[in-house]
């Protein structure tokens, strides 16, 4: 399943919620602030503290904060989404 981790006050976050929910892409969603072990999860994933959103896609492959179009071509390679 792919996974989102991200924060209820960003918007790129939401927008990469949406776009998966409108192409019914199937996910689940790590709220970086309310849980802090999806926190950890996202600096042991990317070195870093706040690259939100980072998906992490069905092969484990990841993407930093992409932009509609990114996400769908990054889910087309995972096969997660079809043309």
């Amino acid at each position: 399943m792919v996974k989102v981790y991200g924060a209820g006050w960003c918007g790129d976050t939401l927008r990469s919620n949406a776009f998966l929910t409108d192409i019914g892409v199937p996910f689940e969603y790590f709220d970086v602030d309310a849980d802090p072990a999806a926190a950890q999860e996202v600096i042991d994933l990317t070195g870093e503290a706040r690259p939100i959103p980072v998906i992490v896609l069905n092969n484990g492959d990841l993407i930093r904060e992409p932009s509609d179009p990114q996400l769908a071509a990054a889910l087309m390679r995972d096969g997660a989404l079809e043309n």
